[in-house]
């Protein structure tokens, strides 16, 4: 069984590998480019405000606790595994997108509106601590490997053709909805001793009916023209976090 400090010591190397791979890289082809579509991603002319803080103390504590705990790697800065993914050490599926990361989070806390519009204010230092927080990393892995699932069933061929969203079985669920799915599996799902797997199959069965509920609500009155409802909209109102609280889902 790995230890915490076997994987600190494995992280450790890997991150020293990375590096001497791109000192090789450069000495022996100096106009070495990075694998194709990664260029933007490892070198910027202007760094983003999330690369600028990638060395801040939470970002290194949350990529150490994110490896140690799941053995996943944690992507301070944009581009920071490409060589390892490019070279075979590290497995894409293992990294972890910090956008991602932070969108989960917010989702955690019940925030699901905030993360269908920009986070890139969330990257600020000061307030960033109040979004994602260390102790809650196991909370944020389970989260993030539903809204994982999520993806890969909307990849899926839908079973009515030009359904891409799925939306006959799922409403918006996964058109407008995946984070909001998220907050309701890493709250609810993990308190029911649920795998990400089990949970989030159960509330995607049940999303229609939370939104015909949801439609019915007079916080929501403002979302309705006649018989149509304006989901692109209510997705981004503070009003979706109070009704996923509110909604009996049933795990």
């Amino acid at each position: 069984m790995a230890t915490a400090t076997g994987n600190t010591r494995l992280y450790n190397t890997l991150c020293k590998v990375l590096d001497s791979l791109r000192g090789e890289a450069s000495a022996i082809d100096s106009t070495y480019n990075p694998p194709p579509g990664n260029a933007d991603a490892l070198i910027q002319a202007r760094a983003s405000e999330s690369d600028r803080r990638s060395n801040d103390a939470i970002h290194l504590d949350l990529q150490r606790e994110v490896f140690q705990q799941f053995g996943l790697y944690y992507e301070r800065k944009r581009g920071e595994f490409s060589d390892g993914i490019h070279y075979g050490y590290v497995g894409p599926d293992l990294v972890v997108n910090r956008e991602k990361l932070v969108r989960v989070a917010l989702a955690c806390d019940y925030r699901a509106n905030e993360t269908r519009s920009s986070i890139a204010k969330f990257f600020d230092e000061a307030v960033l601590p109040s979004v994602v927080r260390v102790n809650d990393t196991a909370k944020y892995a389970y989260g993030y490997e539903v809204l994982e699932l999520l993806d890969r069933r909307r990849k899926e061929k839908p079973k009515t053709k030009g359904d891409r969203y799925y939306t006959k079985e799922f409403g918006q669920a996964l058109r407008y909805g995946q984070y909001a799915v998220v907050a309701v599996c890493a709250n609810l799902g993990r308190a029911a001793k649920k795998t990400e797997s089990q949970s989030h199959v159960a509330v995607l069965s049940q999303w229609q009916k939370f939104e015909n509920w949801a439609e019915k609500q007079p916080s929501n009155k403002g979302y309705k023209d006649g018989s149509s409802f304006d989901y692109v909209n209510y997705y981004k109102s503070s009003t979706i976090n109070a009704d996923l609280k509110a909604f009996a889902f049933t795990l």
